[in-house]
């Protein structure tokens, strides 16, 4: 069953993992998903990210707008390194240097979604490529999601990283059914059966 609801929830609720995708195996996880983030907050996983920097986790506005700044930098962890949100074992554990959330950012139509964590040190895990060229993915083009979101809508979380093969749609398609919350700087993706949902934000 997909998420038929993933739009933002209260950011303390929002314990978003893959719909019907597969787990990662640790050699999977090695290979491919290191530099996905988990965002914690009193060792409860909330919201994902991406190691973009050595010290710097690229996540979602919505993760970080509903928690008092004193509350980012206090209480907020980022784990690195461990396919399993229960397991601590070989990971990287960081406080909140500082953030910034997009001064575009609108949570009424979600639209510049992006925020950004500098960690207290840097992680020794390879960050992520960022890709520049507009025209990649293209249409058509097969993509992953990947996190530790629910696993059906309001169903349960996945204690080990799930990722699922998503096959990259025009804007135009994504907004004939979507409408007006498609912008320019969306990327649309789709499969049968498999899905982000709540936990899988960032």
């Amino acid at each position: 069953t997909a998420c038929k609801n993933d739009k933002k929830q209260k950011t303390e609720d929002a314990s978003l993992s893959v719909v019907g995708g597969s787990v990662a195996t640790r050699a999977l996880y090695d290979q491919f998903f290191k530099s996905v983030a988990s965002l914690q907050i009193s060792g409860s996983h909330f919201c994902g990210g991406t190691l973009i920097a050595k010290n710097l986790v690229m996540t979602a506005a919505h993760c970080l707008a509903d928690f008092p700044a004193s509350s980012i930098t206090r209480q907020i962890q980022v784990v690195l390194g461990s396919n399993s949100i229960n397991s601590r074992v070989g990971a990287e554990v960081f406080s909140v240097a500082s953030y910034q959330i997009d001064s575009r950012y609108s949570a009424r139509s979600n639209r510049y979604d992006l925020a950004m964590i500098t960690l207290k040190g840097e992680s020794t895990f390879t960050p992520a490529s960022l890709n520049s060229d507009r025209n990649l993915p293209a249409v058509g083009a097969t993509t992953y999601v990947a996190g530790w979101g629910l696993t059906q809508e309001e169903g349960t979380r996945s204690t080990t990283i799930k990722y699922a093969p998503l096959n990259v749609v025009s804007n135009t398609v994504c907004a004939n059914t979507y409408g007006n919350n498609i912008f320019s700087g969306n990327i649309c993706a789709y499969a049968n059966g498999a899905d982000a949902c709540q936990g899988d934000s960032g």
